[in-house]
């Protein structure tokens, strides 16, 4: 078989090759291209240590990215290309990255630390398909597979366990038995894993074409990467939302009490934790009126409102298809409901004799009486009903 190969990167291997080290592309790259995905992020992975790759190089401007682990990053007008040394791992004390490195001229030992068997593969156009674990057979079978023990490489690198999830919930496979028992029985060591690294795990993951069957296959993962009660995050009826972390994350968290916390945590972005928090507080908000919903929205605009509707509706929440209705009505109609909508203004109110604190509560008096359908929007109409109330 014949996998495509940018011609940046290809005369990066042939540099390689010509001063007589093997090389090759590696991991996800040719994973995508087997399954059929265009790939973008070409690594290489070579027997040339990060000093022969830097004079294999030469006519390039290199970094020392990763030097200590064995990586160099060749500068192309194309994009920054990785290039690692084959090598072994040392003793990974904090379940995250090796203590040390021993570089090494076989490939196999090279590939044998990786973390999935179709993340093993390598390729190049002299050689072809390098499949030393099955990774092949793995694809094909759309089975996730850890090389070689599955418990020891999640205590090597606990965020595999992760990448694993994620792995299923994007492509559509499945655990293969001994990794699944194996995610299911280290993912404690999760907690020694920082935040950041966890929350970008999890926004890929919840937004991924096979997050609902996945996430109720590793419900207990999840809840305890999120840092919330397995037995109040909601996952039936994710499918049916936007592939948004916003709207995935808050119908998630939509029954836990510490949902801002939650978010926090994971150092979520101020407007991500905001909304989460806005959901998990009026998800059982069920508006009796047009009138009511018109000041709901009025004050928490109308963005967040229509997520709200989404997620009650994947839901099922009680009252959803009232809300439904009653919001595509107001969206229909365009009425005025928020203050800059109003035909005044705070300036003409000055003129008026108002002043501080009476612009703000004569304009809000205004704007709930439009609302309500007791006052037309007009500019005369409003001063005529702001005089008749004092």
């Amino acid at each position: 078989m014949n996998i495509p190969i940018p011609n940046h990167i290809n005369k990066i291997l042939s540099l390689l090759h010509s001063r007589g080290h093997s090389a090759y592309i590696v991991g996800g790259a040719v994973r995508d291209a087997l399954l059929g995905f265009k790939g973008n992020d070409f690594d290489i992975t070579t027997s040339a240590t990060p000093e022969e790759i830097k004079e294999a190089l030469s006519e390039y401007k290199t970094l020392d990215t990763g030097i200590k682990h064995g990586t160099v990053t060749a500068v192309s007008d194309k994009g920054n290309v990785e290039i690692t040394t084959y090598r072994i791992e040392g003793i990974y004390s904090d379940n995250r990255r090796p203590d040390g490195v021993e570089f090494t001229r076989s490939l196999c030992e090279d590939l044998a630390r990786r973390d999935f068997t179709v993340n093993a593969l390598c390729y190049n156009e002299n050689e072809g398909l390098i499949d030393l674990f099955f990774g092949k057979d793995d694809l094909k079978n759309k089975t996730i597979r850890t090389v070689g023990e599955a418990s020891l490489r999640f205590s090597e690198d606990a965020l595999r366990i992760l990448r694993g999830v994620r792995f299923c919930a994007q492509l559509g496979f499945s655990a293969e038995e001994s990794t699944k028992n194996a995610m299911h029985s280290s993912f404690h060591l999760l907690k020694n894993i920082s935040r950041e690294r966890i929350k970008t795990e999890l926004e890929k993951i919840i937004i991924a074409p096979y997050a609902e069957n996945t996430l109720s296959e590793f419900c207990d993962i999840i809840a305890f990467s999120l840092g919330a009660e397995k037995s109040s995050l909601c996952i039936e009826g994710l499918s049916l939302l936007p592939s948004e972390g916003d709207v995935r994350f808050a119908f998630m968290l939509r029954k836990e009490k510490e949902a801002e916390k939650i978010m926090k945590n994971l150092k979520c972005e101020k407007q991500l934790t905001e909304f989460v928090s806005f959901v998990s507080e009026n998800i059982n908000f069920n508006p009796e009126s047009e009138f009511e919903l018109k000041k709901f929205i009025s004050y928490h605009g109308y963005a967040h409102t229509k997520k709200l509707g989404l997620i009650k509706k994947a839901a099922n929440i009680c009252g959803n298809e009232k809300f439904s209705l009653l919001l595509d009505k107001i969206e229909c109609e365009k009425p005025c409901l928020f203050l800059k909508d109003l035909d005044l203004e705070g300036g003409e109110l000055l003129r008026l004799g108002y002043s501080g604190a009476q612009i703000g509560k004569a304009l809000d008096f205004l704007l709930e009486k439009v609302m309500a359908g007791e006052i037309e929007n007009s500019h005369d109409k409003l001063i005529s009903a702001l005089q008749k109330s004092i």
